[in-house]
């Protein structure tokens, strides 16, 4: 940017924010970190390599291989417990008369996925 000056970067002046901090200011560097930082770097490199090698065009995520990776990278990568929380405003597996509910995944992720069912929507 032709207006923009180069600062070295001083721990101790310049302030960090989490993109999720609501009440950061813009007087500092927002960066993507943790699992969102992993989770854009891989889908990134994996978009990469699919649009550079034709062969592999047809190749899908299913919810069988998602959910492993997942697993995999919450495991392997020592993330904290709850690294991965989301916060519905109503509970999917209620029950009238106190019955215990039955719900199949892709019913879950369908109610998981309206905007006015999540509290915290977004990062």
């Amino acid at each position: 940017m032709a207006g923009s000056a180069q600062e070295e970067f001083n721990p101790a002046t310049t302030k960090i924010y989490d993109v999720r901090e609501p009440e950061a200011k813009r007087d500092g560097i927002f960066v993507i970190g943790g699992l969102v930082g992993e989770l854009i770097i891989t889908f990134t490199c994996l978009l990469d390599y699919i649009l550079a090698n034709p062969q592999n065009i047809n190749f899908q995520f299913t919810m069988d291989t998602v959910e492993t990776y997942l697993k995999d990278l919450l495991i392997t990568e020592g993330f904290a417990e709850g690294a991965v929380t989301l916060h519905l405003l109503e509970n999917p597996f209620k029950e009238a008369e106190g019955e215990e509910a039955v719900l199949e995944d892709d019913t879950f992720a369908r109610h998981s996925l309206k905007p006015e069912k999540v509290s915290d929507y977004g990062l």
